[in-house]
């Protein structure tokens, strides 16, 4: 069994932590105003995110010179821990950590650091980092593992209605909320029990 987990939309809380920087900035003396202005005018390029990349165009834009130092990206990403999804965590840490596949999307710097400052590097077997959709990475990934039942967990509802996803019949998509975690951990402990039922033949 492997279970695949979206890092920004399940286990990460990616709106906390832009929420943390607007007010880190405030204290660096940026008005928010301005902050989410740059971000939006960023989100317009369809460029990935870099948070390094931001804080530059910010500190050349309000004219705050310490923004511009190294260290003010490290501190930011010092709070990562705390926009964990902790129920989530509590149904992966019975599951091993090879089976663990992350998939995340944006710059690799900034996703890989997320990453490390939050659960860890050796939290899962993979991290994959998407550049485009999930839906072929998750083909491969079932196409790779197909004699394995293969737990996509994610907030993205397309995937479930997905026609050619259907088509690999050893994937069950898992529509992710908050207020639905026993569901997600009943049906990993269905398969597992599953799984052990037919290596015991």
């Amino acid at each position: 069994m492997k279970i695949v987990s979206d890092f920004n939309g399940v286990i990460f809380n990616n709106l906390a932590l832009h929420e943390h920087y607007i007010k880190f900035l405030e204290h660096k003396g940026i008005d928010s105003r301005l902050t989410e202005l740059v971000y939006m005018k960023h989100s317009e390029t369809g460029i990935p995110f870099s948070l390094r990349r931001f804080l530059w165009t910010l500190g050349i834009r309000a004219d705050v010179r310490s923004v511009l130092d190294p260290h003010v990206y490290d501190e930011i990403l010092l709070g990562c821990k705390r926009f964990l999804n902790s129920d989530v965590l509590e149904v992966f840490s019975s599951i091993n950590k090879k089976d663990i596949i992350l998939l995340t999307k944006g710059d690799k710097e900034y996703e890989l650091d997320k990453i490390s400052k939050s659960v860890g590097n050796d939290f899962a077997g993979e991290v994959i980092l998407l550049t485009d959709g999930k839906k072929e990475i998750l083909r491969h990934i079932s196409d790779t593992h197909k004699n394995e039942t293969i737990i996509v967990v994610d907030s993205d509802l397309t995937l479930m209605s997905d026609e050619q996803l259907k088509r690999n019949k050893n994937i069950i998509v898992i529509p992710f909320s908050r207020h639905a975690i026993n569901d997600f951990s009943n049906v990993i402990q269905k398969y597992r029990f599953e799984e052990k039922k037919q290596y015991r033949k």
